[in-house]
């Protein structure tokens, strides 16, 4: 559709794509070699989705807890911690219940949530990040990524999710792009949902396959929207003029 447009060059065709949109831009380019001129791929996983799910859904929070809320390191947390802690809440509470603000509320669904699950507390009780933190995320990504389900919840879609199983990684992916296309890869330092160390997979295939027209460029304190954000939450904001800036530039250059 792009091509067929009047005022467009066809020979000076860039993609950009943001997360799962960097997974989608990558098959882009592998499969249109003498189209595709530039590619961008912010904030860019080199795993499938459901892989990013289970950073998303376990790794992460359970890394959280044990270095924010763990505070004596003896590996349990309180009910009222987790209550009075945002991030951790709203990942166990999320895809389970609709969102609450009382203490009171909160802290009857965490209990409810847990005795769900066959993990007996109370709202006084301490509850171990690994032994009973770590199966109750497990089961909620399951309950996710191995639906049989046709249906579309408010937070995933079964259809969708299995496009993206059949994939393979943007890792493997990346290797398959023709020479002949430009790539600029941006990541932030700070990224919550898609590690930076993704963006360095990738660059490190590109490298070894002696891939002379690529460049990453790395931002300190910006998150996976490129806006300032801790390495636990993603704080949505304006793009840094920085990152536009060299978007900006990038392409210029590449389009001469």
């Amino acid at each position: 559709m792009l091509i067929q447009q009047t005022e467009v060059d066809p020979k000076k065709i860039s993609i950009i794509g943001h997360s799962e949109g960097a997974i989608i831009t990558t098959r882009i380019a592998v499969d249109n070699p003498k189209l595709v001129q530039n590619i961008v791929l912010m904030s860019v996983s080199a795993q499938n989705l459901i892989d990013i799910l289970k950073f998303q859904m376990i790794n992460n929070p359970l890394s959280y807890a044990h270095t924010i809320l763990d505070k004596d390191a003896n590996g349990d947390v309180s009910i009222p911690e987790i209550v009075s802690d945002n991030f951790l809440k709203y990942v166990l509470l999320t895809t389970h219940f609709p969102a609450q603000n009382d203490t009171e509320s909160v802290t009857q669904s965490l209990v409810n949530l847990f005795n769900n699950n066959n993990i007996t507390v109370d709202s006084e009780d301490n509850i171990n990040i690994e032994k009973q933190i770590r199966p109750v995320l497990t089961a909620s990504f399951k309950n996710i990524s191995e639906t049989d389900s046709i249906q579309c919840t408010m937070y995933i879609c079964p259809k969708w999710l299995e496009s993206h199983h059949n994939l393979p990684s943007t890792n493997d992916a990346i290797g398959n792009i023709s020479s002949t296309i430009n790539i600029l890869l941006l990541s932030g330092e700070n990224d919550a949902q898609i590690p930076i160390k993704h963006a360095l997979l990738i660059k490190q295939v590109l490298d070894k396959n002696g891939h002379a027209n690529h460049e990453l460029k790395t931002y300190p304190n910006l998150g996976h929207v490129f806006y300032p954000s801790s390495i636990w939450q993603t704080k949505v904001g304006p793009i840094d003029s920085n990152v536009l800036a060299d978007l900006y530039s990038w392409l210029e250059f590449h389009n001469k």
